[in-house]
């Protein structure tokens, strides 16, 4: 049985991880993986953050997993997903739409998803993956990801009264290097979803996340 959070699109719910030193390491490669559920209906999306390490003003978010509705989209030049989405900003500065790469598949309220997105310092690429395949590709030209000193955010985030997530949220794993889609798969068969226990809204800790740094 795997422990699980639910959120509610309330402003202040959402876990926190105090900033540290692991987390302001990640300035080359990045993969970052969740099981995700939403209780929103496809195209009433706002911008419901999965998890994200993130500041404003900009230049100084480090990434950002997320759902984006069209609307949202359309204010991004088309760029940002009216789906799943991944973004990262580069040491250089941030410009919105330039750094995010969207999935071809729209999430539908209800129904589990594996998502992972991945950063490649040595080809400037981000990569969107969902229930272990590439979904979408982006190649944002940048060999470094920004740092912050903001904590990781899972449900929301307190910057922006616009991307607090409504559903679940569970297994959330970052990697310092960009994984293969063979690699991915193979976590995401490792956790398939079965019944999960579902804590109460955000009343559970960070730990009842499954919480893993792993360095290669």
């Amino acid at each position: 049985m795997l422990s699980a959070v639910s959120f509610d699109r309330s402003a202040g719910a959402y876990i926190e991880v105090p900033d540290n030193k692991v987390l302001d390491s990640l300035t080359e490669s990045i993969t970052v993986e969740a099981w995700v559920k939403t209780n929103i209906t496809a195209g009433n999306f706002g911008d419901d953050q999965i998890v994200g390490k993130y500041a404003n003003p900009k230049p100084s978010e480090t990434m950002i997993m997320f759902i984006s509705g069209a609307d949202y989209a359309a204010n991004q030049g088309g760029a940002r997903p009216n789906g799943f989405g991944f973004e990262t900003s580069p040491t250089s500065g941030w410009d919105g739409s330039a750094y995010c790469v969207g999935s071809k598949t729209l999430p539908q309220a209800g129904e589990w998803y594996h998502v992972a997105g991945t950063f490649d310092h040595k080809t400037g690429i981000l990569k969107i993956y969902v229930n272990g395949k590439q979904d979408g590709e982006r190649n944002i030209k940048a060999d470094k990801i920004g740092t912050n000193d903001q904590p990781l955010a899972i449900g929301g985030n307190p910057g922006n009264s616009n991307r607090w997530f409504n559903g679940v949220i569970d297994e959330v794993v970052i990697y310092n290097r960009a994984l293969t889609e063979a690699e991915i798969e193979r976590d995401m068969m490792f956790s398939v979803k079965a019944d999960v226990e579902i804590e109460d809204k955000v009343t559970a800790t960070w730990g009842s996340i499954k919480r893993e740094w792993i360095e290669d």
